[in-house]
């Protein structure tokens, strides 16, 4: 079995406990599982690896039992990055492995309804994403997270989030899904803005994915 599908087994078999994933990072196992990607298993993960519509670098490093293993990687920008109000089809557990992450967690609110609401189905490598509309909403900020480098979150399927990465910062993720729990995610557009139009995401490349990863290690190194 692959390394990363063991991590995930182990993950699973521990009731997706949050110190399984701190001990993978703080342990360097994650680290050695990176530098020993054969080229068959980089070449696979390339093809299920793109950049998110939110601008980050999203690579799957492992679809193992209705779990996936994916890193989350911003570059570093002059302004804050923000993504639209939105919730999940999973729970989910994250270590911030360099930079910070700040999550607004939000609610919806039957006041000031000034964001539409759409349906977001999956997002599939090389396909464009598909927005199913509903009437508009408002909505309420409940707490603010500051989450930074060696620290880890944890959000429910249902919790709805404004996530941020400020300005000159380079942020990174280690991000475990659990088994999906509906068929579509919540997407919240303010000022009753349009569903954002994507085009077809491409796949990364072997040579993209092997120097994003060789970049990584070099900021994890200690």
């Amino acid at each position: 079995m692959k390394s990363f599908d063991l991590f995930v087994n182990n993950y699973q078999n521990s009731n997706d406990d949050i110190e399984v994933l701190r001990d993978y990072v703080n342990s360097n196992r994650f680290q050695t599982d990176l530098k020993s990607l054969s080229v068959e298993e980089l070449e696979t993960i390339a093809k299920r690896s793109t950049i998110h519509s939110n601008d980050f670098k999203k690579i799957v490093l492992s679809t193992h039992n209705g779990y996936k293993l994916r890193l989350h990687i911003w570059n570093e920008k002059p302004n804050n990055q923000y993504h639209e109000p939105h919730d999940h089809r999973w729970d989910f557990k994250s270590y911030v492995l360099t930079g910070t992450m700040v999550n607004r967690i939000v609610e919806e609110s039957n006041s000031k309804r000034t964001f539409l609401k759409y349906k977001s189905l999956p997002m599939v490598v090389g396909q464009k994403r598909t927005y199913e509309v509903s009437d508009p909403i408002g909505i309420k900020g409940l707490e603010d997270q500051i989450i930074t480098e060696g620290e880890m979150y944890e959000m429910g399927a249902d919790c709805i989030h404004i996530a941020k990465i400020p300005k000159n910062t380079s942020t990174s993720t280690l991000f475990v899904t659990s088994p999906a729990k509906k068929e579509f995610s919540n997407l919240y557009m303010p000022d009753l803005k349009n569903a954002p139009t994507e085009h077809r995401l491409p796949a990364f490349s072997v040579t993209e994915l092997k120097e994003t990863i060789s970049n990584l290690l070099l900021k994890l190194v200690k």
